[in-house]
């Protein structure tokens, strides 16, 4: 059964810890990711002042209260090591012989899981990894064999259904519009909002950019319907009005009297159900959005999700943003980008964090894409 399907397994046997050299790597570890913290701040606090900074370091005091079981491991060892190894080490040897070996097994995995990252990365190969003990190992592979061969079945059923004629829902984006044929002067791209760290959707549409504009923006019927619903199987969605604008942003035209320019800054917010992967359980995602540009070039919105339910959930939000811009008759082009932050600092698993969410958050966007194609030639 495990010589099919995309993973494979690396047993590793921890015969022996060198306690020295283990407390000087972990030190050394979390000292970096200390200083990385704070000499590098995040693209959103760049600008924030003294009094906030130290409203973030309260709040990494507060969130070492909240650390999970491996950060408190690790913690522990980084103080062990400013002991004399006198002390430390035979601690250290007491604690992993009677009391704590399988967790400490566990640490020593799970610190060294970013060197598989990078190499992956070298090699442009994306995974991810999950840490299990022998003993639940057949338990945890057996549960991801059926749930990638459950992924597989839905996949062909979507592929045959695409064959005889999916089931369309109606004109989700709209009639199209008379002002989608005009030429337009197109803008350069370096005109646009600049974009996350990771660009991992980029794609010309064949839907006017009007109609695609309103569709997207006047109110969240296509992404609940056509992207949550029937692309990503996503369940107890909740999407909120703008709070402010809403039934005007995403209009042709603006309404007399009011300034397209004041749409920016509009926020809302939406909440559903994530269903279960092979290696993260159904958790719910709360997203908060923002209008950061609106004109007749282009629109970009940009978003902060967090998923409190996954392991180190509250360790890290995701931001991610999408802009549409103008390509001139009956034609747009999309550019969708993410960025990992870690308001208190990165976590040792950090960089699994980072593959897991470009994954996520680059299929997220590739169905979005494939939704608009599915409805663009809908129009009654």
């Amino acid at each position: 059964e495990y010589r099919k399907g995309p993973y494979f397994i690396l047993s590793v046997n921890v015969v022996v810890i060198d306690w020295i050299v283990m407390l000087n790597y972990i030190n050394d570890e979390m000292r970096k990711r200390k200083d990385v913290w704070s000499q590098s701040p995040s693209s959103k606090t760049a600008n924030e002042n003294e009094q906030v900074a130290e409203r973030k370091r309260w709040r990494l005091d507060l969130n070492s209260f909240r650390m999970t079981k491996l950060e408190v491991l690790e913690q522990v060892l980084a103080w062990l090591y400013h002991l004399n190894w006198t002390i430390s080490v035979p601690l250290c040897c007491l604690f992993y012989n009677y009391f704590l070996k399988c967790t400490i097994n566990r640490l020593v995995l799970t610190s060294v899981t970013g060197d598989f990252f990078e190499f992956g990365e070298k090699k442009k190969i994306f995974m991810d990894i999950e840490v299990t003990l022998a003993r639940h190992q057949a338990a945890f592979m057996l549960g991801a064999l059926q749930h990638m061969r459950n992924d597989e079945f839905h996949l062909n059923k979507k592929k045959e259904e695409a064959a005889e004629g999916s089931e369309i829902r109606g004109p989700l984006l709209g009639p199209i519009l008379d002002i989608d044929s005009k030429d337009v002067e197109v803008i350069p791209e370096e005109s646009l909002p600049a974009n996350f760290e990771n660009v991992v959707f980029e794609s010309e549409l064949p839907v006017g950019y009007y109609r695609l504009r309103r569709a997207l923006l006047i109110d969240g019927t296509f992404f609940d319907e056509a992207l949550f619903q029937d692309a990503l199987n996503y369940t107890e969605i909740t999407i909120e009005d703008w709070d402010n604008y809403q039934g005007s942003i995403g209009e042709i035209e603006a309404e007399e009297g009011v300034d397209e320019n004041d749409f920016i800054g509009a926020k809302k917010k939406t909440q559903y159900l994530m269903p279960k992967s092979a290696f993260v359980g159904a958790n719910m995602a709360y997203e908060e959005s923002e209008l950061i540009a609106y004109n007749k070039d282009f629109f970009s919105v940009k978003r902060r999700t967090q998923n409190p339910d996954v392991p180190y959930g509250k360790t890290f939000c995701a931001w991610t943003q999408f802009t549409v811009y103008n390509q001139g008759p009956e034609g747009c082009k999309m550019i969708c980008s993410v960025e990992a932050e870690f308001p208190n600092g990165e976590p040792m698993v950090a960089r699994s964090i980072k593959n897991a969410m470009k994954n996520g958050v680059g299929e997220m966007f590739l169905k979005l894409g494939e939704s608009i194609l599915k409805y663009a030639d809908v129009t009654e």
